[in-house]
């Protein structure tokens, strides 16, 4: 007897399709799974979404996921039967760790995070006006660097000019 593991294939119907045919379709993959030795556990429709790029000349796509135990060996045999199923533009099938969360609560758990995250951000501390410095002080601040400035400019001026009446001397 060959290991079981736990997958999940997620899958994209046709979006022209019509709605009434799309539980036939996810049906049938469920049966494919069944007929394989495969023990169901959980599927979810994901809605109706914007494809990034046409695929098959569709716009929109349909999206669903199953979850199932099932035998490695019996993958491939599941998969060639996918594949012949025009109405399943894409469909990726992954394994995952027997211990993972129904997808649900997966959502819920990362929301929660990240709203943590967002309420447990450093917070820079409020300066008060007396911390602040002082429009005096930073008017005595710009004219001490303008100054700085108009003496090395000069510093330079002096030096170049040094240079080329030693040039012309010369």
């Amino acid at each position: 007897m060959e290991k079981i593991d736990h997958y999940e294939i997620t899958f994209i119907v046709n979006g022209d399709i019509a709605e009434t045919e799309h539980s036939k379709i996810v049906e049938n993959v469920r049966e494919n799974i069944s007929q394989n030795n495969g023990k169901l556990d959980q599927t979810q429709e994901l809605g109706r979404k914007k494809l990034q790029y046409p695929i098959q000349k569709s716009l929109r796509g349909n999206f669903y996921s199953i979850e199932f135990d099932i035998e490695t060996s019996a993958i491939k045999e599941m998969e060639k039967e996918i594949k012949l199923k025009k109405e399943i533009i894409r469909y990726l099938i992954i394994k995952k760790p027997h211990n993972t969360k129904p997808l649900e609560t997966e959502k819920s758990e990362n929301n929660n995070t990240r709203e943590n995250k967002i309420k447990n951000k450093v917070k820079v501390p409020h300066k008060s006006p007396q911390q602040l410095p002082k429009k005096e002080d930073l008017s005595i601040q710009k004219t001490k660097k303008e100054t700085s400035e108009k003496e090395i400019n000069t510093d330079l001026d002096k030096k170049l000019d040094e240079i080329l009446n030693d040039d012309l001397i010369n």
